[in-house]
């Protein structure tokens, strides 16, 4: 009954955040970006932790930089804002090819001179990479479950049982690869919580954790770290 009751107080909460998130003019307000319109309404442009991320991340850009946005979704979001803003360079990647598409549209549709790749983790991305971002799917599968998330789009959100199953498949892809880029990775502390990220980077001593920025107002950390072993 009780958790009945809750989702039935999430669900107006669960419906605003649904229209903020895939608000085109919101999303080129914030990032300073154009969007094109969304394909599919299981799409949406942002999270409540893509604001925080691209502003912690934006501390260590410079213009000399190459920049891997991870996992960036239906309008490469992360990576336009950070080259609009920097100049720098962008590659985008996601492992969902129809959000591969997405992104390569919406990058044609800003002119902008970054290319979006297919990849999981780093494994598709040659060269150099100076600093990752990612925006890791962190919602627990019992939770996004509930909420009725879009099952088309499952790898966006599902973190698994702890909202950490990707994130340690990723901090194990970091500790293996030899470019050792900065990684600043975004998380809702909600889904994933700080203790479990906590537990995951004490069980990987290559990374070291350099910064954890924690916003005042919304649920989200933000994990600068490195391969440094």
């Amino acid at each position: 009954m009780r958790l009945g009751l809750r989702l039935l107080l999430k669900r107006p909460a669960s419906r605003l955040i649904a229209r903020v998130t895939r608000s085109g003019w919101l999303a080129a307000r914030l990032f300073g970006v154009r969007v094109r319109p969304l394909s599919d309404p299981s799409l949406y442009y942002f999270d409540v932790t893509t604001p925080v991320l691209v502003r912690v991340a934006s501390r260590h850009v410079h213009p000399r930089m190459r920049v891997l946005d991870l996992g960036t979704g239906a309008a490469a979001i992360i990576g336009l804002a950070l080259w609009r803003r920097h100049g720098c360079r962008v590659v985008a990647a996601d492992i969902n090819p129809s959000l591969v598409q997405s992104s390569r549209d919406n990058v044609a549709f800003n002119g902008a001179p970054i290319d979006v790749v297919q990849s999981s983790f780093l494994a598709g991305v040659d060269g150099d990479v100076d600093i990752v971002t990612f925006n890791p799917p962190y919602v627990t599968t019992a939770h996004g479950s509930a909420r009725g998330l879009d099952e088309p789009y499952r790898v966006q959100w599902d973190g698994g049982a702890e909202g950490t199953s990707v994130i340690a498949r990723f901090l194990d892809a970091i500790a293996a690869d030899t470019r050792r880029p900065l990684v600043v990775m975004g998380v809702n502390r909600w889904h994933a919580t700080p203790a479990r990220l906590a537990a995951l980077f004490h069980a990987r001593p290559a990374l070291t954790l350099r910064d954890v920025v924690r916003h005042p107002v919304l649920p989200v950390n933000v994990y600068v770290f490195q391969r440094t072993g």
